[in-house]
């Protein structure tokens, strides 16, 4: 802090109601942070794990307005016009910069009102805060999806139909028409979107459905390393993973075995449950015939009582 600027932490939990209610804070857990200034004072909800970031909510946040159709931004007070309204669209401010629309085109704006990334794109998104990449934001343009930096670089190309989301690896799903596959942060492809389906890597391999309809399970590198002979797979836990294949019995029509293999192939469990869920230390959630319960790693069938 300086002469005349003082930053004041306060823990929401000790404000009453009327006073967050007052401050607009409806979304704990928040600290206050009030900078004080000739000016008088403003209120500046910041996340309470994220006190380097508080460029999210800066206590000169401006204010998004419209008028005549067009929008532009105000300073905290709503009182005084800093940016000009005329943007076609525009987002709030997080983290320093908006999304805004000009002459058909989306990029994003500073608080200066100068763009940090020029509106090129069909749309944009915000940074991925929500999402785990808080430094790529997903951006179109003509029909493809791609990620850009904060300096607005492309990282990942923008050759994708759909980007879906984050693996709990921290690896992002690209789809390509009805193909799916990973890309990394950097815009790595770790595996081609040549898959039907795609699970998350699980102690180091992923179950992927091939358009034939069969399963495998990749390893990190894209390999597959248990053949696609499955009818059905889930992901692997403890080791073991739940694979299926379809079986015709007494005449009656095909339809799915669930049984368990481990990280060889092997059959550990064999092919006579109906559903299997994916294992932990406990064992897996199980149906056998008419009857629920849970299978151990060992096997053993366990109904759980109704």
């Amino acid at each position: 802090p300086n002469a005349n600027k003082l930053y004041i932490w306060t823990d929401i939990k000790a404000l009453p109601e009327e006073q967050l209610e007052r401050l607009g804070v409806d979304r704990p857990p928040y600290c206050i942070v009030q900078l004080v200034n000739p000016a008088g004072s403003f209120p500046c909800p910041l996340n309470r794990d994220g006190a380097p970031e508080a460029e999210r909510f800066q206590a000169f946040s401006p204010i998004l307005f419209e008028e005549g159709g067009k929008f532009g931004y105000k300073d905290r007070s709503g009182k005084r016009v800093i940016i000009e309204p005329r943007f076609e669209a525009a987002d709030r401010f997080e983290r320093g910069r908006a999304v805004v629309r000009l002459n058909g085109k989306e990029g994003f704006l500073g608080e200066d009102g100068k763009f940090i990334v020029e509106p090129t794109f069909d749309w944009c998104a915000r940074y991925g805060l929500d999402w785990g990449l808080p430094d790529l934001a997903k951006v179109g343009l003509n029909g493809k999806q791609g990620m850009i930096d904060r300096s607005g670089k492309i990282v990942v190309p923008l050759k994708y139909d759909n980007i879906a989301g984050l693996t709990l690896e921290g690896l992002i799903d690209v789809e390509v028409g009805e193909l799916r596959g990973y890309v990394d942060p950097t815009g790595r492809e770790v595996v081609p979107p040549v898959y039907r389906g795609i699970d998350d890597f699980i102690e180091g391999l992923a179950a992927v459905e091939l358009e034939s309809g069969k399963w495998g399970f990749i390893d990190r590198n894209g390999k597959m390393v248990l053949p696609a002979i499955y009818d059905g797979a889930v992901r692997f836990g403890d080791g073991l993973a739940p694979v299926a294949l379809r079986k015709k019995v007494d005449g009656q029509e095909p339809r799915l075995f669930w049984g368990v293999i481990d990280k060889k192939g092997k059959v550990v469990i064999p092919y006579r449950y109906d559903i299997l869920g994916s294992f932990d230390a406990e064992g897996a959630y199980a149906e056998l015939e008419s009857k629920v319960g849970w299978v151990s790693t060992s096997g053993k069938f366990t109904e759980r009582k109704r």
